[in-house]
């Protein structure tokens, strides 16, 4: 079922993007800093009370974005971007053990906006992305662990965006993942008295700037 999820998205996502660049659209260039972490789903974390133990990183996300207008006050957006997601995880009293994860993503967002007010639009839509490659710092060591996390990551967005000239906007962004980071459990523990079945899922927040070329 969590592929077919992933296939319908990407669908969608495809079509909305050749409607893009089927339809008269004004091609841009955009950037932007990104605040991510983890929502996880452990009953083993919570009963144990460390579930508290991931915490948000910087990262960087830039790319090419098409934008057709629909109607009067709807557009279309979408993006191709490179995007760094992530999380740090803090072992209490040992930090040596503290370890940065970090995701590179090539996404594909689509996003259906309606100008609220004057240059002021809102909108929201899907995302789904394909990961490069994931790396984990710790102790000063850098490893490739991109065969831990699953490749297909897709969620939801919302966002408000400002058009401060006719080429220039500035852009904010939450995106909501959907699909399961890597498929972990520990059914094994069959004497604990709770579900120890492991979900993470990304939450990014983003700002960027954006400039139309044409």
């Amino acid at each position: 079922m969590k592929n077919q999820w992933s296939l319908i998205i990407a669908s969608l996502l495809f079509c909305a993007f050749s409607l893009n660049v089927q339809a008269q659209t004004s091609i841009g260039i955009k950037a932007g800093a990104s605040l991510s972490d983890v929502r996880v789903e452990n009953n083993l974390l919570d009963f144990i009370g460390a579930n508290n133990i991931f915490e948000a990183i910087p990262g960087f996300h830039g790319g090419i974005n098409l934008q057709t207008q629909l109607a009067d006050n709807f557009h279309l957006s979408s993006d191709l971007l490179y995007s760094q997601k992530g999380f740090k995880a803090t072992a209490p009293f040992i930090e040596v053990a503290n370890a940065t994860t970090t995701f590179h993503y090539v996404s594909l967002p689509v996003m259906l906006f309606f100008e609220a007010a004057d240059n002021i639009s809102i909108g929201a839509g899907a995302e789904i992305g394909y990961l490069v490659e994931a790396r984990s710092k710790a102790a000063g060591a850098s490893v490739d662990i991109s065969n831990v996390w699953n490749d297909i990551d897709y969620g939801l967005n919302f966002g408000i965006k400002f058009d401060a000239t006719d080429n220039l906007w500035i852009e904010g962004r939450y995106n909501l993942g959907l699909s399961p980071l890597m498929n972990l459990g520990f059914d094994g523990l069959t004497n604990l008295p709770i579900d120890t079945a492991l979900k993470m899922t990304n939450r990014v927040a983003q700002v960027s700037i954006g400039y139309r070329i044409k």
